[in-house]
């Protein structure tokens, strides 16, 4: 099995270069701790989608063969 994560960056929640980083780290910090948190993470063919902070679809984490 995979775990495929996909994030777009280039939408208005990434627009201050200076802030990306900080926030592409607080996207990966909330999947890791969804990870931590879960039973069975990610079974085949379960994912996670990824929401900015104007909760818009920005990507998803998952799980293929």
């Amino acid at each position: 099995m995979k775990l495929k994560i996909e994030i777009k960056m280039d939408n208005a929640a990434f627009g201050d270069c200076d802030q990306e980083a900080g926030f592409l780290i607080a996207i990966l910090r909330d999947l890791a701790e969804h990870l931590e948190a879960a039973r069975e993470p990610f079974p085949l063919g379960n994912h996670r989608v990824m929401i900015d902070c104007n909760g818009n679809r920005i990507g998803e984490a998952r799980v293929t063969r």
